[in-house]
């Protein structure tokens, strides 16, 4: 008798313990559907910031309140960064779904993690550049109106900002990208 009711004990206990795996699972799976979502619409965001940003520097231009090479650097910049950025979060909305296989999400996501480190360091660069050419253009001006100190303020909180939105974007493909890996390990158990 009291084998009997061992066995109903443990049964009902294996039950239970399957029913709080897929809890956890799916607990699992919604954590990580947020994370592609959010990133997704950053991603989106950026695409939407870079083409009303096209009209934002022809308008300057057009106004001479920028040097042309600057200008045209920046122009060259946005339009060349745009198909490419507009690619990778494409690739980024279609191949980051958890009904595939896990293990090409996991690949993915390492080449996505590539191409954001890649597009971090060139807008750094860029970014630079960008800032000491402006100061080298405008050297004169800046130094007529007492405003070489606060040019270079501006343009450090600036790069510091830059930086910072790249580096958040950096942790959270990781943080994403870990939690694909708990996921497939939860998955093989």
């Amino acid at each position: 008798m009291e084998l009997e009711q061992l066995k109903q004990q443990w049964d009902i206990l294996h039950a239970r313990l399957d029913e709080q795996q897929i809890i956890n699972k799916k607990l699992m799976e919604n954590a990580v559907t947020q994370k592609i979502d959010f990133i997704n619409s950053r991603n989106i965001f950026e695409i939407v910031a870079g083409i009303l940003l096209i009209p934002f520097l022809l308008i300057v231009g057009k106004q001479k309140m920028i040097d042309d090479f600057l200008l045209f650097s920046a122009l060259s910049i946005v339009i060349i960064g745009f198909p490419i950025s507009t690619y990778w979060t494409f690739q980024f909305a279609k191949k980051m779904s958890l009904k595939g296989n896990i293990i090409d999400v996991e690949k993915f996501i390492l080449k996505y993690k590539r191409y954001t480190y890649i597009s971090a360091i060139v807008s750094y660069i860029f970014t630079i550049v960008f800032f000491i050419m402006s100061i080298v253009i405008y050297y004169d001006l800046f130094v007529q109106y007492n405003r070489l100190g606060l040019a270079i303020i501006a343009y450090s909180a600036t790069f510091l900002f830059i930086v910072f939105i790249g580096t958040r974007a950096i942790s959270r493909l990781k943080n994403l990208h870990q939690s694909i890996s708990d996921l497939k390990e939860f998955e093989k158990e």
